[in-house]
């Protein structure tokens, strides 16, 4: 019986050396190849599933929801998703200035919560499925809103 975790390395027969995938378990000869499988795997996935993915993880992960994020009625939400956007795109496209780049948009537009959850820079794509995250969270707020609003006006 094998008794080795992914990540580990190890022998297989007098082939050489083989290893363990740390995402799926699989045993792999090349792991450079095997990463490029994934990569390819992770290609596939459409922005819309992205971006549901990263509000699912928000909710799930770090405990947001309607409810919590009714409190940012001051256009927060859509700030942070512009402080997303405009990063990525002076980063990647060169539309702001360089000294605005990496984060310092200030100026711009603050980020609008502590710098304790100030974002930090990630992958593009991740970055933009954070914008759609955002803004759909925004869209949700919004909905909510405006259902308690129309509730309201009906039970009068």
């Amino acid at each position: 019986m094998d008794e080795r975790k992914p990540g580990d390395m190890g022998r297989y027969g007098d082939a050489g050396d083989f290893y363990y995938c740390r995402d799926c378990g699989d045993k792999v000869w090349s792991p450079a190849h095997h990463d490029d499988v994934h990569a390819l795997e992770e290609a596939t996935v459409s922005g819309v599933q992205r971006i549901a993915a990263e509000r699912e993880r928000q909710t799930t992960e770090e405990g947001y929801s309607v409810e919590t994020d009714a409190r940012w009625t001051e256009g927060e939400l859509g700030q942070a998703a512009y402080c997303y956007l405009i990063d990525y795109l002076g980063e990647h496209f060169g539309v702001y200035p360089p000294e605005r780049r990496g984060r310092n948009v200030e100026g711009l537009i603050n980020w609008p919560w502590a710098n304790e959850y100030k974002a930090t820079r990630d992958d593009p794509v991740r970055q933009l499925a954070k914008v759609g995250a955002l803004i759909a969270a925004e869209i949700d707020r919004l909905n909510a809103e405006r259902t308690e609003q129309l509730n309201a006006a009906v039970i009068r």
